[in-house]
């Protein structure tokens, strides 16, 4: 065996090794056990002036917001209200929001931003939530 193919063996035996060192201290669970739930990172400090992120579309709006929101687009023929999750930003919604984001001119994204809020002739200031930083 030349030197170079010899190096080249102990390399991979040593790379074959770690590998099997790092797989043999994982936590050894029973197969018939439950998954282990996943891990939720912690929030980050809210610094001052920056309001906290949202962790869903839904918490960006006012307590019924989105009931209001629903019902206007199911007065204009884009909403069928009984196949719509009331007061979720569900897919019949978002499809139904981005539909109607067309047909104005707007960017489709299916989130009903303050321009979409305007034109469905709800007051974007008493749908969104406010920085708890700058509400006054």
């Amino acid at each position: 065996m030349t030197p170079a193919r010899a190096h080249l063996r102990r390399a991979v035996l040593l790379l074959a090794g770690a590998l099997a060192c790092a797989h043999g201290s994982a936590e050894k669970r029973p197969p018939d056990a439950p998954p282990a739930p996943p891990v939720q990172p912690k929030p980050a400090p809210v610094e001052p002036g920056h309001p906290p992120l949202a962790d869903a579309p839904e918490a960006l709006f006012v307590p019924g917001a989105i009931e209001q929101l629903q019902k206007r687009l199911a007065e204009r023929g884009y909403l069928d209200l009984s196949a719509a999750r009331p007061g979720r930003l569900d897919s019949t919604t978002t499809a139904a929001i981005r539909k109607f984001q067309s047909d104005q001119g707007l960017a489709r994204t299916g989130t009903p931003d303050r321009e979409t809020v305007r034109r469905l002739g709800l007051d974007p200031d008493k749908v969104f939530r406010k920085n708890p930083a700058t509400a006054s």
